[in-house]
C-alpha cells in the first residue's frame, strides 16, 4: 500500500513540475513579446521624430533654393519613348453590318 502511495505522490510531483515548467515557459514568451512590442514602439517613435525633422527641413522653397544654387538641372539620360504597337486587328477596317 505504501508503494502505491509513494508512486501516486511521485506522479503528482511530476505533473506539478510539468505544469510549473509550462507556466514558466508561457510567462517567458509573454515577457519576450512585451519587450519586442516596446522595441517596436521605440523604433516607431524615432521614425516619426525623423520624419518630423525631415518635414521641417525640406520645404518646396528650400528645394527651389538648393536647385538654384546648383545651376541648370537636366536629366542624366533621356528616357526612351515607347513606340505604340500596332496589332493586325487595329489595321483592319471594321465590318459594318447593314442588315437591320
Amino acid at each position: 500500500m505504501s508503494a502505491k502511495i509513494a508512486l501516486l505522490v511521485m506522479a503528482l510531483g511530476a505533473c506539478a513540475c510539468t505544469l510549473l515548467a509550462m507556466r514558466q515557459s508561457r510567462l517567458q514568451v509573454a515577457s519576450e513579446l512585451t519587450q519586442t512590442q516596446l522595441r517596436i514602439n521605440a523604433a516607431d517613435e524615432r521614425l516619426w521624430m525623423l520624419r518630423a525633422r525631415i518635414g521641417a527641413e525640406v520645404s518646396p522653397e528650400r528645394i527651389e533654393a538648393l536647385a538654384a544654387e546648383l545651376g541648370e538641372l537636366r536629366p542624366l539620360a533621356e528616357p526612351p519613348i515607347p513606340k505604340p504597337e500596332v496589332s493586325e486587328q487595329a489595321t483592319k477596317k471594321p465590318k459594318i453590318n447593314k442588315e437591320r
